[in-house]
């Protein structure tokens, strides 16, 4: 089956919102991964960088794939979300584009980017809609199983008796979809919201929404923690190291003023003995230096670190609670 059109709608609606070119009527223009780079270098905060749109398709597609992996809960360990074999040869082209757009979306509308222009209410309330159904899987198989036949139906809800979005009414058309019998939904029931009447805003600010920013908060304050502690770990070592260094530098430098002293040796000889020494102590004190360097590194690192263990617990409790 082909692309649904009022799925295509939805998706053009929001990637032109962007302005990052000319305005697209079909899905299938965007096969050349032109807009996908743009679109993760403003994602990014990154200018374009116009060598990597210069490259062959192929290179385009594996920089998406990457950027999709990393950033946008495309789990390889979950499923192949995304053929992109089939992109690079045309097969079932449509769909495996929207999927790329789909997973895009979903990441820069959970992470508050949105387009210049914003959407007429019965695209937004579409858009909620493709938001919902990747946060009901995107943590299982099923986002892999059942995203093609998602974007291959129309959408359940009947827009023509929409005019307005509830915060609070269990009937919300914003979070209501059909549910096929052997899948359980999340129950999402918005909170008070600022939005404005938004229906993406009204599902980003329920509880389970809310819930799974704080979590990744609180993964991504765990991660910065351990990356601290491995880089508190090589400085340690590295610290040793030196200590060890100026240790036999200095055990070496006591021999050779032994030597001198024993020794009756030409001037010659003792000159060029002192210009050892003297590039010995030379080396001493580069190394104190660094070592120094290290250890205030150190200091730092053990107060950032303390900082956020003592963020981690706050947030942990206020999980908790």
């Amino acid at each position: 089956m082909a692309l649904h059109r009022e799925k295509e709608d939805v998706l053009l609606a929001w990637i032109n919102g962007f302005r990052l070119g000319g305005p697209a009527d079909n899905i299938l223009l965007l096969h050349d991964g032109v807009f996908f780079l743009k679109f993760i270098f403003k994602l990014k905060g990154q200018e374009e960088d116009q060598s990597l749109l210069d490259q062959p398709i192929q290179q385009r597609i594996e920089f998406v794939s990457d950027f999709l992996q990393n950033y946008c809960h495309y789990k390889t360990d979950k499923g192949a979300i995304v053929s992109w074999d089939n992109i690079l040869n045309g097969k079932n082209l449509d769909v495996e584009l929207s999927k790329v757009v789909v997973l895009l979306m979903f990441h820069a509308l959970t992470n508050g980017l949105v387009g210049i222009d914003r959407p007429d209410y019965k695209t937004e309330v579409r858009m909620a809609a493709v938001i919902r159904f990747v946060f009901n899987y995107e943590d299982s198989l099923y986002l892999s199983d059942n995203l093609e036949t998602f974007l291959q139906k129309p959408f359940y809800f009947d827009l023509s008796s929409i005019s307005s979005v509830s915060s609070t009414g269990d009937e919300s058309p914003v979070l209501y979809r059909r549910r096929r019998p052997e899948v359980k939904f999340l129950e999402l029931t918005t909170v008070a919201s600022t939005s404005d009447g938004s229906p993406i805003q009204d599902v980003l600010n329920t509880p389970q929404f809310q819930l799974r920013k704080a979590r990744k908060q609180l993964d991504q304050e765990r991660d910065m923690r351990d990356e601290l502690e491995r880089e508190l770990a090589t400085s340690s070592q590295t610290v040793t190291e030196r200590e060890m260094e100026i240790s036999q530098l200095r055990n070496r430098i006591q021999r050779l003023m032994r030597d001198n002293a024993e020794q009756d040796q030409e001037p010659k000889e003792l000159e060029e003995l002192q210009n050892k020494n003297e590039g010995l102590l030379k080396r001493l004190h580069e190394v104190l230096k660094q070592c120094q360097e290290f250890k205030t590194n150190k200091s730092q690192m053990e107060n950032k670190i303390d900082q956020l263990t003592e963020e981690n617990g706050n947030m942990s409790v206020e999980l908790v609670t």
